[in-house]
């Protein structure tokens, strides 16, 4: 029902944002960009690292992009990089490259960095 309203046009009008992350991980979920980037900006959602976590883990490159253009969202933090490791060592890379395009891993992630992109045809 609330992507059927947020698709039309509604506006909503949250205190809270926080209560809203469980309805974005959904919409993260089902890879929905409309609706992901209508609850970033109308309802102020502020993702956290297991929303992109979540993106990460689909290879959905445009949720991690509308995730950490709404900011809030760290590029650093060991648990999005584990997420993206562990996507690429079962081929799916584009988490990883997300990331290296954008970051560094932490020092102690880098030779398991190393190792699954020289697996990886990015």
């Amino acid at each position: 029902m609330l992507h059927l309203l947020l698709s039309r046009g509604a506006a909503l009008s949250v205190e809270d944002s926080d209560e809203w992350t469980a309805v974005l991980r959904e919409g993260i979920q089902e890879a929905d960009l409309k609706f992901v980037k209508a609850l970033l900006k109308e309802a102020g959602v502020k993702p956290d690292e297991e929303c992109l976590g979540l993106a990460i883990e689909q290879g959905w490159v445009e949720g991690m992009e509308a995730l950490v253009e709404k900011g809030g969202v760290g590029l650093g933090g060991r648990g999005v990089w584990e997420k993206a490791l562990e996507a690429g060592e079962n081929g799916r890379g584009a988490g990883l490259e997300f990331l290296l395009e954008r970051g560094c891993p932490p020092a102690g992630l880098l030779g398991r960095v190393g190792e699954i992109v020289g697996g990886l045809k990015l």
